[in-house]
C-alpha cells in the first residue's frame, strides 16, 4: 500500500516517527493525524508478528505502588523556567526510545513510548516519583505504546500490535494485560491504531483511525468506551463514516460529554481541525473549527482540555510563513473561536519555520501547552503558558548541554508542583533517539534550558496582538 498524500505533501516531524514505528510506512492514512512538518526524521519498521487477543507481560518482580486517584492540580503559578532531565538509563532505550504519553497517579509519573531495535518495537512503561529519575517498570513485546491515563483503581494505556489497535490495563504499572480494540460493523481486512486515552467517571474513553485494506483504503476515525479498561465496544455513529482520510489526536471527558479531537482530510492537499461532541442525551455531532480567512492547506487539532477558563484546542494551521501552531478557545466546547489576527494565526510561527502544538493540560489557574518548531535543519521544542487560555507566552528552548540536534515534545502532565512533558530526542540522521522529560519549573538538580528568542517577524508577517517580549518570550494577546 502507498503512503498516504497527506505524508507524501507535507513529510514527518517526530511524532510522525513514533506512529511510523508503530505502522510502517506503506500504511496510508496513519501519518494524516501527525504528518505537518518537512521530513526529517522516519522510523523506517517493519513490525514484529505477533497474534491479537489478551495476554499478561510481567518484568519487575518488586511491583510499585497501587495505583491512586489523582491528586487535584496546583493552583501555583504557570512555570515560566523548563529544564530537560539529564539522560540516563531508563530513558535511553536499546536504539530508539520515543516518549508519546504521560500521566501522574497521586504518586508519581508514568510515561509510555516505544523503543526500537532493528525491526523490533517494544513498548516501555517507564516510573518516576518527582519527574527526575525515571525507571523502567514495564516492557511489552512487539507492541507500540501511544498514551496512558489513570482511572480510580487502574492504568489504562494504548497502542498498536501487528497493525491492530490494542488497550492495556494496570494495576501496579508492572503487569499489563492487553487486549484487542474492536471495530464497528464492516469489511474484515480493517487494520487500526489507538492514540489516545483518558478516564472518565464511568470508565475509559480511547480514540484513533480506521481503514480498510484495499487499492484505495478510506480512513475513518474511531472512538472505544469501557467501564473497566477490559472489555471495549466501538462507537457506532454515521458521523465516523467519513469516506476520507480523518483520525481522533485526543480525548477529553468532561460532565459526562466526550469531546474527540483531530481532523478530517475531505480534498487533496488540505485538511480541517474537527472535534466530535457526544454528550449522554444526544447522538455524536462534527463540530469544523474556524481557520483564519483564506487560510487553504493542511490544520487539525493535536489536543484538548478544559481548565478554569473554558475549553482550548491546541494544533496546527496553515499560514503565510508556512505551517504554524494554532488555539482555538471555546466556553462550551461546542462554538469555537480561533485566536490572533489577520495574517499568521497566534504564537505558532517565526519566519522560515513550522510549527505544531502537539499537546495541552490545565495547569492551576491557567494552560500549559508544549510542541515544536522545525527550522532547518533542526527541530528544537517549544512550550506556551497562559493565564486563561487567551493570552499565551511562548518559550523557545535549547538544552544546557547543548542537547541532539533535534527534539520534540508530545505530552504533558501536571502534579501539584511542577509539570512534567515527555518527548523525545534526535540525532540529526534520525538514527538515534532518548526519551526526553522536561520539568517547569526545574528542580535544583535540573538545569534550567537556555531561553532562544525567536525572530520577530517582518511587518507582512506580524500578527495583530503578537509582539516579542523582551524577557526572551512571545506574547500574545487576543483583541
Amino acid at each position: 500500500m502507498s503512503r498516504t498524500p497527506f505524508l507524501d505533501e507535507s513529510g514527518d516531524d517526530h511524532e510522525a516517527a513514533r506512529r511510523t514505528a508503530a505502522t510502517p510506512s506503506r500504511q496510508r492514512g496513519w501519518a494524516v493525524a501527525t504528518a505537518i512538518f518537512v521530513a526529517v526524521i522516519l522510523i523506517g519498521a517493519v513490525w514484529w508478528a505477533m497474534a491479537p487477543g489478551a495476554d499478561t507481560v510481567a518484568v519487575d518482580p518488586e511491583p510499585s505502588s497501587t495505583t491512586s486517584t489523582p491528586s487535584p492540580v496546583s493552583s501555583g503559578p504557570l512555570p515560566t523556567e523548563w529544564g530537560r532531565v539529564r539522560p540516563q538509563t531508563a530513558l535511553s532505550g536499546q536504539n530508539r526510545l520515543t516518549l508519546s504519553g504521560i500521566a501522574w497517579d497521586g504518586e508519581r509519573f508514568l510515561a509510555v513510548g516505544t523503543d526500537s531495535l532493528g525491526e523490533r518495537l517494544n513498548g516501555v512503561v517507564l516510573e518516576s516519583r518527582g519527574g527526575v529519575e525515571w525507571e523502567e517498570i514495564a516492557r511489552v513485546p512487539d507492541t507500540s505504546l501511544h498514551d496512558i491515563t489513570v482511572g480510580e483503581s487502574r492504568l489504562v494505556a494504548v497502542g498498536t500490535r501487528k497493525f491492530m489497535p490494542i488497550a492495556l490495563q494496570s494495576t501496579d504499572g508492572v503487569v499489563w494485560e492487553s487486549t484487542t480494540l474492536p471495530f464497528t460493523p464492516g469489511p474484515d481486512d480493517r487494520i487500526g491504531q489507538a492514540d489516545t486515552v483518558t478516564a472518565s467517571r464511568s470508565g475509559f474513553v480511547a480514540g484513533g483511525s480506521v481503514q480498510a485494506t484495499g487499492d484505495e483504503p478510506a480512513q475513518s476515525p474511531v472512538v472505544w468506551r469501557s467501564t473497566d479498561g477490559s472489555a471495549w465496544t466501538a462507537a457506532d455513529d454515521a458521523v465516523f463514516v467519513t469516506g476520507v482520510e480523518a483520525t481522533v489526536n485526543d480525548i477529553l471527558v468532561a460532565d459526562d460529554t466526550v469531546f474527540a479531537a483531530g481532523l478530517v482530510s475531505e480534498e487533496p492537499g488540505a485538511s480541517v481541525p474537527v472535534v466530535w461532541v457526544s454528550s449522554p442525551d444526544m447522538g455524536w455531532q462534527r463540530i469544523d473549527l474556524p481557520l483564519a480567512e483564506g487560510a487553504v492547506g493542511f490544520a487539525g487539532v493535536s489536543g484538548i482540555d478544559r481548565g478554569p477558563s473554558g475549553w482550548v484546542a491546541v494544533g496546527f494551521a496553515p499560514g503565510s510563513t508556512g505551517r504554524i501552531g494554532a488555539v482555538w478557545v471555546s466556553s462550551d466546547g461546542k462554538v469555537w473561536e480561533l485566536l490572533g489576527g489577520p495574517g499568521d494565526v497566534f504564537v505558532g510561527s517565526t519566519p522560515n519555520s513550522a510549527t505544531h502544538i502537539h499537546a495541552v493540560s490545565a495547569f492551576g489557574e491557567g494552560y500549559v501547552a508544549v510542541g515544536s518548531t522545525f527550522e532547518r535543519p533542526r527541530v528544537r521544542h517549544v512550550f506556551w503558558s497562559s493565564p486563561n487560555g487567551r493570552d499565551w507566552r511562548r518559550f523557545d528552548l535549547e538544552d544546557p548541554d547543548g542537547g541532539l540536534p533535534a527534539s520534540s515534545a508530545h505530552a504533558v502532565a501536571p502534579n501539584p508542583a511542577v509539570v512534567a512533558v515527555a518527548g523525545a530526542a534526535f540525532d540529526i540522521a534520525g538514527d538515534l533517539a532518548q526519551g526526553a522529560v522536561w520539568l517547569g519549573p526545574p528542580p535544583p538538580t535540573v538545569t534550567a534550558s537556555v531561553p532562544i528568542v525567536p525572530a520577530e517577524p517582518t511587518p507582512s508577517e506580524q500578527v495583530s496582538g503578537v509582539t516579542v517580549d523582551p524577557d526572551r518570550a512571545v506574547q500574545a494577546t487576543q483583541l
